[in-house]
């Protein structure tokens, strides 16, 4: 768990872990899987694993607080393995859910900020029970979002190209460089980052 302000933005790039990233202040605008979603105080947005996502530059003013766990923590254990993706299934922003379903995340959430802080004996206990608590209500409470196209051996070659441009100076970084660099072409690479970004 961390707060971040609006002058750390991020270019695209997916990850394993969840995400959840509540507006503190002002407004950050995030692009999960090609659209942008605005965040402001008060709203909640759900990235799920493997799901590609950016934040955009915003005022270095916007905070967010940014809680992030792998799905195993929930997951592993083979009866729970059915309700693994549910963190990838629903809408991803809080204004598309019902009052019931946004106050139970952010009642969730508030406890686990409260549990990470103070640290109390017991708080990783007091973490682990509220993450459950959010995926029983992204399970039960949280609309589904429509299907999206599956994952597939695309997203681990744009997973390299992304690494690839994070470690390098954008501004003197050319197409073929990077096609060069990684063993692609320079046509299939350019395809594939505009289809997947």
């Amino acid at each position: 768990m961390a707060e971040r302000n609006g002058a750390q933005p991020c270019l695209y790039h997916w990850h394993d872990e969840i995400e959840i990233l509540c507006g503190l202040e002002r407004e950050t605008v995030v692009g999960v899987l090609e659209r942008p979603y605005r965040l402001k105080e008060g709203d909640i947005l759900i990235i799920g694993p493997r799901q590609n996502h950016c934040l955009f530059p915003s005022e270095r003013e916007a905070k967010r607080l940014v809680l992030s766990f792998h799905p195993s923590l929930l997951f592993s254990k083979s009866a729970f393995a059915v309700d693994g993706a549910c963190f990838s299934r629903i809408r991803r922003h809080s204004s598309q859910w019902s009052r019931e379903g946004r106050e139970a995340v952010e009642k969730s959430i508030a406890v686990i900020e409260r549990e990470y802080r103070q640290r109390k004996p017991g708080w990783r206990e007091g973490v682990y029970a509220q993450l459950m608590l959010l995926a029983v209500a992204a399970i039960r409470l949280l609309p589904l979002e429509t299907p999206e196209k599956r994952y597939s051996s695309q997203d681990d070659s744009l997973k390299r190209v992304l690494s690839y441009l994070s470690e390098h100076d954008l501004s003197s970084l050319m197409l073929k460089d990077c096609a060069e660099a990684l063993g692609f072409n320079e046509t299939y690479l350019s395809g594939l980052f505009k289809r997947q970004t």
